[in-house]
């Protein structure tokens, strides 16, 4: 039985390929040749991942849901002024011909209703912005005994997950009062 160069060939590619792993991992395991940048770099993004997870950790467990939701509840309440506001706006700017009182009423026309989803948005717009805007307050005892570079991410982190959790629940307070506003008509139109 004859083998053939094919068969020698692969042999030899296979061997090289065992060898050079395996010198390639006695190579690794010495120190001092170079990876300790790379390690140091290693342990720098690992030990800024902990942090950051450590962060979006606290700012969950320290985010209080139900005031959010209460000022989601407030930032309806707001637009909702604003939107009647801008509606009486444009009462003043479009009056109803057979409006009898010295305040011109609102004709509730294409214009005046428009004017009031603006007043409307605008509110939501504010509300959304300020809640977004708000400073967040670290507690104190979290920068204790840390490296400057930790305390930094760290605040950067928890600063940004709080912002986010904030907007989430007001919007999710908004969406509640829709709701059940929605809820409330759907069952007074089945009433009749």
């Amino acid at each position: 039985m004859e083998t053939s160069v094919t068969f020698h060939a692969l042999v030899f590619f296979l061997m090289m390929l065992i060898f050079n792993s395996a010198l390639a991992t006695f190579a690794r395991q010495k120190p001092g040749q170079g990876d300790t940048k790379i390690d140091a770099v290693q342990d720098e993004a690992a030990d800024h991942f902990d942090v950051k997870v450590a962060a979006e950790q606290d700012a969950r467990r320290d985010i209080n849901k139900l005031i959010w939701m209460g000022a989601g509840v407030g930032i309806f309440c707001l637009a909702s002024f604003m939107g009647i506001s801008g509606c009486l706006v444009g009462g003043i700017i479009f009056p109803a011909e057979d409006s009898p009182s010295i305040v011109p009423l609102p004709d509730f026309s294409g214009w005046t209703i428009a004017i009031g989803c603006i007043g409307f948005a605008s509110g939501v717009l504010i509300s959304c912005i300020g809640i977004h805007r708000g400073g967040v307050n670290l507690p104190p005892d979290r920068r204790l005994d840390k490296p400057p570079e930790h305390v930094e991410v760290y605040t950067d982190v928890y600063s940004a997950k709080t912002r986010y959790l904030r907007f989430r629940w007001a919007i999710t307070g908004v969406g509640a009062i829709i709701g059940a506003i929605l809820l409330l008509g759907f069952i007074e139109l089945h009433k009749i």
